[in-house]
């Protein structure tokens, strides 16, 4: 299982790279007066590597059961047809690994005012990284490990396994878990919410320092060492793989997994 690893510094970091890039807070789609849309379609094999990087608009990642790979982008601005060619949309993709990025031309007295929207079919057996994202973010069931950093919005994800990377993210956390993997979860600057559910037979050791927030689980925890303000540390059955949370303003909360994607 993945290892989330968030910091105060990587979400300061990733709200000034957006800005850099005069991102502004997503918008509708339908608002904009000039669009372009980006369509494609191709095999992608299971257990792909994907990493999906510096959008300027939302993300979301729909799951099956099929080889391939199913790609529908949009590009969209109100500053005329012109500003809509400041962005290109990069997707580079093997039987075994894509990755979906942007360009921005830099060019000029301001940076480009381009939304970009990503929606897109893919593998569930996979292992996805996203990163620099100006919007929220979804991802359906996957089965594989998942990572997410510099992220200005919320994140949620149906269902992963192995392992949960968190890093930089400014919104709430929704997550499940099917299994735990021995690099455990690891989450450091988040501002908001987490709510992780984890098998009811999970065995795990719990770190948290840092926290400005509450701490509930719905799993019976057996506290370690002595109570201190803002850090939890515990252990969930006999102990074992990591959950580890940093720098974190908001509330966490593990729940017991249903055993049906969130």
């Amino acid at each position: 299982m993945s290892i989330a690893r968030l910091s105060i510094i990587g979400t300061i970091t990733a709200a000034l790279t957006l800005t850099a890039y005069g991102m502004k807070a997503d918008t509708r789609v339908s608002e904009y007066s000039d669009k372009e849309e980006i369509n494609q379609s191709f095999d992608l094999g299971q257990g792909a590597q994907v990493r999906i990087n510096s959008i300027n608009g939302t993300v979301k990642v729909e799951t099956w059961d099929q080889p391939k790979a199913e790609i529908h982008i949009v590009k969209s601005t109100n500053e005329g047809p012109d500003e809509l060619k400041r962005v290109d949309v990069i997707i580079d993709h093997s039987a075994g690994r894509l990755e979906i990025r942007t360009r921005h031309d830099e060019n000029g007295d301001r940076s480009p005012q381009v939304n970009v929207k990503v929606e897109v079919k893919l593998p569930r057996q996979m292992d996805l990284s996203i990163s620099g994202v100006n919007g929220g973010t979804d991802v359906g069931p996957i089965t594989g490990k998942f990572k997410a950093s510099g992220i200005n919005g919320h994140v949620k994800v149906a269902e992963s396994s192995e392992e949960l990377s968190l890093d930089g993210i400014n919104g709430g956390i929704t997550a499940s878990l099917s299994s735990l993997g021995t690099n455990g979860i690891r989450a450091s600057g988040i501002n908001g919410t987490i709510q992780i559910e984890i098998p009811e037979d999970t065995n795990a050791t719990i770190d948290i320092t840092g926290q400005n927030g509450s701490f509930n689980s719905d799993l019976p925890l057996t506290m370690m060492g002595e109570i201190v303000r803002n850090q939890t540390h515990a252990q969930i059955g006999s102990g074992g793989a990591p959950i580890r949370m940093d720098g974190v303003n908001g509330g966490i909360h593990l729940r017991k997994r249903t055993g049906r994607a969130m």
